[in-house]
């Protein structure tokens, strides 16, 4: 009796894998850190003051220069 390749046991495939690749979903977005006005914040230019948010652009005064920047989010960080 032939067995049929497609029902038959092979060694060589792997098993299933069980476990999902994109991450569970979350109706409420985890919370984290967004500057707020006169909050310290480091950017790639220097650390500074956030003067004004806009449109996600957040205005910045940086500190020991005269200059004021618009930064993404992304570009920010806290100041310690």
């Amino acid at each position: 009796m032939v067995k049929n390749s497609f029902t038959s046991f092979n060694s060589f495939r792997k098993t299933s894998r069980k476990i999902s690749i994109f991450p569970e979903y979350h109706e409420d977005p985890v919370a984290g850190w967004k500057p707020e006005l006169n909050e310290s914040v480091l950017t790639p230019n220097g650390t500074g003051i956030v003067v004004e948010i806009s449109n996600g652009l957040y205005l910045v005064d940086l500190e020991n220069q005269t200059a004021k920047v618009w930064e993404r989010f992304t570009s920010l960080k806290r100041a310690l």
